[in-house]
């Protein structure tokens, strides 16, 4: 666009050519203004509607989930016999930085098998994901995939995000909004969280969010394991770098106690990992610490077994 621009007040440029430049020009602009933002999809079936600002994805909903194929496999390749769990969080979850065999799913799913318990643990993570999307994508699968139940990780570092109550119809109106509305969320909500979240709430509505998930799924007879999501901060001390962790933490353990549940913490068992060896970045964990959460939540799975016999 800047090229065009500057092509067109150049010198020697005839009264023709810049016409046709300023009539491209003015049509690359209304494109951008009034062109309807696309909602990609690879699914069979079309997606459920939605905002296309709160889509904490950015742009569209993650196209993989929407076929129901999660890191690692489809979840046609899942057999139906076994019991079935999914690993839902952001991109913590899902494995930024290692391969999909290194991931914490992969790795308590090949203890479990190891250890003769025919267990899918499918990898739902999706990065950019916060509580919201992965609610409005529970909402969305339906009855396509009939899991044994779900195994929730707080995600601390996408928390931040705005979950606003309302959708903004005007940041759905076209290409150019829904970009303004996210780079204006990116640029303002996480950089001066401080100062901008507490009057929105957030907090709160991310334990609303919370509450209402954990019944639709107990509803559906779905069991729900919670974990929390460890940080290099949490661990070694230092500011977080994202603001307002510890609310989110105390508002995931009010709503767990509720369900009778208990926020399984990861960063005590992280906490024998030698000092720079645990995250790649501070939030994101190494393989060695994928191992490490692997076998803890092995260890869950474990403890409810012996919980649920008679």
């Amino acid at each position: 666009m800047a090229i065009g621009l500057a092509s067109l007040v150049a010198r020697g440029r005839t009264r023709s050519s810049r016409w046709t430049l300023g009539l491209l020009a003015w049509v690359t602009v209304a494109a951008a203004l009034w062109v309807p933002h696309p909602v990609e999809s690879r699914a069979p079936a079309e997606p459920a509607s939605s905002s296309l600002f709160q889509d904490a994805a950015y742009w569209h909903p993650q196209a993989a989930h929407q076929s129901l194929a999660f890191r690692g496999r489809p979840a046609a390749s899942v057999d139906p016999r076994r019991e079935t769990w999914l690993v839902v969080g952001g991109s913590v979850t899902y494995g930024a930085g290692v391969a999909p065999e290194e991931t914490y799913t992969a790795v308590a799913e090949r203890l479990l098998r190891a250890s003769g318990r025919p267990v899918d643990l499918l990898n739902a993570g999706a990065e950019g994901w916060n509580l919201q999307a992965i609610d409005r994508w529970l909402q969305d699968m339906g009855d396509r995939l009939a899991p044994r139940g779900i195994v929730l990780v707080s995600i601390l570092n996408n928390a931040t995000l705005p979950i606003p109550g309302l959708r903004p119809a005007a940041c759905d109106a076209s290409l150019l909004a829904a970009f303004a509305c996210n780079r204006w969320r990116s640029a303002f909500f996480l950089r001066w969280p401080k100062v901008l979240l507490p009057k929105f709430r957030n907090a709160e509505r991310h334990e609303v969010l919370l509450r209402e998930l954990l019944a639709r799924e107990t509803d559906l007879g779905r069991e729900v394991i919670l974990m929390d999501e460890p940080s290099e901060a949490q661990i070694h001390g230092g500011a977080f770098r994202w603001f307002g962790a510890d609310g989110y933490r105390d508002a995931t353990r009010r709503v767990a106690a509720e369900f009778d549940l208990v926020l399984h913490p990861v960063h005590d068992a992280l906490a024998a990992l030698p000092r720079g060896e645990a995250f790649l970045d501070g939030i994101h964990p190494t393989p060695a610490a994928h191992r490490v959460w692997g076998r803890r939540l092995f260890e869950i799975f474990v403890d409810r077994e012996r919980r649920l016999a008679p």
